[in-house]
């Protein structure tokens, strides 16, 4: 999986490009069994707590071929856990190959998430240098019967309902300091 995050004045953009080869999405789904297809779930956190909050947002996203189905989910973070949401966080699916939910080898699909900074509650994108915990989790299916294969996570190490468990994503650029170079020679 390769993942590009990106940003302007008004949306946070993540895409997910998948290598697969066999491409599996449910027909008539349901929202608490997207990622039992090849999926991708995202998970933000926009407060750096060590747990859950009203500022960990989860989306769960499959891989589909209809633009007019529910193939997206939302959840806030709560004390207590995960609790469905109704934040506006469209996707986009995108795949590569002859055609989905058959027993041809495909390229892969990929997965474009457009979070508006609103829909976080903010007026804009976060201030430079600011940092939010990320966590991603491919979901993977091979065959119309299933079952689903184990999930990849990135982090390796992550846990799902402790943020500070999760990699970094930092908006703007660091600070750069040039190594000094000790004895410099020309040629």
């Amino acid at each position: 999986t390769d993942v590009r995050v990106g940003y302007n004045d008004d949306h946070l953009y993540v895409y997910i490009a998948v290598f697969d080869r066999r491409l599996w999405y449910d027909a008539e789904p349901s929202l608490n069994d997207l990622t039992n297809w090849d999926a991708a779930t995202l998970y933000l956190d926009t407060g750096n707590a060590a747990g859950l909050s009203a500022k960990s947002i989860r989306v769960d996203a499959q891989l589909n071929n209809a633009e007019d189905q529910p193939y997206t989910a939302s959840y806030s973070g709560s004390a207590s856990g995960w609790q469905a949401g109704a934040l506006n966080i469209p996707t986009k699916p995108a795949w590569r190959g002859e055609r989905l939910n058959d027993d041809t080898d495909d390229r892969g699909w990929g997965m474009n998430y457009t979070i508006p900074f609103a829909s976080l509650g903010l007026s804009g994108p976060p201030a430079q240098g600011s940092l939010w915990r990320m966590a991603l989790v491919v979901h993977d299916r091979d065959t119309l019967p299933g079952p689903a294969l184990a999930n990849s996570i990135w982090p390796e190490q992550a846990k799902l309902d402790a943020p500070q468990s999760w990699g970094s994503l930092r908006f703007g650029l660091p600070a750069y300091s040039p190594p000094t170079i000790q004895s410099p020679q020309t040629y």
